[in-house]
C-alpha cells in the first residue's frame, strides 16, 4: 500500500469516532506512540540494535547484498482502523507518526541516502554513465526512493486554487514527503562526493578500524570471501622466500563502493565537508547566502 493511499483522515475519524467512543483497553501502539519521548528516544540506538531491522527466523538479521540491514518500516496505512483512530484522537497523524524513532523512518532516510550515494560511486568507477545518470529514476520505478511508489493525489495540480488552509490532508502529507524526496537527493549527493573524492581514502586509510568494512578481502577458489584482507605487492618481490608484505595505509587497497558500512559520524563528515566545498552558486540557498557575506 502506497504512502499516500490513506482512508482514514481527519474528516472519517470524526464520523467514526462519535459511533465508536474510547476503548477502556488500552492498544500498546498507542500507548507507545502517545507516551514515548522523541527526544529520548534515539533512532540509531534501535537500528544498531537491530529492533528496527528484520531478521530471520533464527533471530539472525537479515542483510541484502550490500550488507545493509533492513529496515522493518512501520507504516501508517498498514495499522487498523481502530489505532488510527485512537492516535488522531491524540493528535497524531502520519507525519507525526513517521517521526517516532521506532516506525523506522528517519533511519531509512539517512541509510537510503547514503545507499545510494554509495551505487552512484560505484557506478561512476564502472564507468557506467547512463546507469548513474537514471539511478534516481530507477529508484522511484522500484520504490526504493521516500517516496515509495507515491502519485499525485487527485487534483494536485489544481491545489493553488484552493487556500492552503484549506488544503485536504493528502496535498499537505504530498508536499511534504516531495520536500523529504529533496532532502534525501541532497544527501545522496553528499555522499556520492565524499566517495569519490579524496575524503573518504584519507580517512580509511588513517583509521585501521575501518580497513575491515572499506577494503578489499581475499577471496578463495570457490569465490568465497576470507577474513582477510589483499594487500598490495607493488614494490615487493614475491619472489624472495619468506618475504612478507606488512598491512598498512599504503598496502591495504580501498573497495568502499562495494560496502555499505554506513556509520551516523560519516554521514556527518560527508555533509560538513560536501557544505564547505561548495562552490557559492550550487544552489539558491548558497547563493543567498553569498550575497548576503
Amino acid at each position: 500500500m502506497e504512502p499516500q493511499d490513506d482512508p482514514m483522515g481527519e474528516e472519517a475519524v470524526d464520523l467514526w469516532g462519535a459511533e465508536d467512543p474510547p476503548d477502556d483497553v488500552e492498544d500498546p501502539v498507542v500507548t507507545q506512540a502517545t507516551r514515548s519521548s522523541i527526544s529520548a528516544s534515539n533512532p540509531w540506538v534501535l537500528y544498531e540494535a537491530g529492533i528496527i531491522c528484520a531478521r530471520e527466523e533464527n533471530g539472525e538479521l537479515t542483510k541484502n547484498s550490500s550488507g545493509e540491514k533492513i529496515i522493518v518500516l512501520r507504516e501508517w496505512n498498514l495499522l487498523l482502523p481502530p489505532q488510527k483512530i485512537a492516535l488522531r484522537r491524540q493528535s497524531i497523524g502520519r507525519a507525526d507518526w513517521e517521526k517516532l524513532p521506532w516506525t523506522g523512518h528517519l533511519c531509512l532516510l539517512f541509510t537510503r541516502a547514503w545507499e545510494i550515494g554509495r551505487m552512484l560511486s560505484w557506478l561512476k568507477k564502472e564507468g557506467k554513465t547512463e546507469a548513474m545518470r537514471t539511478y534516481l529514476d530507477t529508484c522511484r520505478r522500484h520504490w526504493t526512493d521516500w517516496m515509495r511508489g507515491q502519485v499525485e493525489p487527485p487534483g494536485w495540480d489544481e491545489r493553488f486554487n484552493i487556500s492552503r488552509d484549506n488544503w485536504r490532508e493528502k496535498f499537505s502529507l504530498y508536499e511534504r514527503d516531495l520536500a523529504t524526496q529533496k532532502d534525501l537527493e541532497y544527501l545522496s549527493e553528499a555522499v556520492f562526493v565524499f566517495y569519490t573524492t579524496t575524503h573518504l581514502d584519507k580517512f580509511i586509510r588513517e583509521n585501521n578500524k575501518l580497513w575491515g568494512d572499506f577494503c578489499k578481502r581475499k577471496v578463495d577458489r570457490e569465490g568465497n570471501i576470507l577474513d582477510a584482507l589483499e594487500l598490495n605487492i607493488h614494490g615487493y618481490d614475491m619472489t624472495i622466500p619468506g618475504i612478507t608484505v606488512p598491512m598498512n595505509k599504503r598496502t591495504v587497497i580501498r573497495e568502499s563502493e562495494k560496502h555499505f558500512s554506513f556509520s551516523t559520524k560519516m554521514m556527518i563528515m560527508a555533509i560538513d565537508l560536501y557544505e564547505d566545498e561548495a562552490p557559492a552558486n550550487f544552489c539558491h540557498f548558497y547563493s543567498l547566502r553569498s550575497q548576503q557575506a
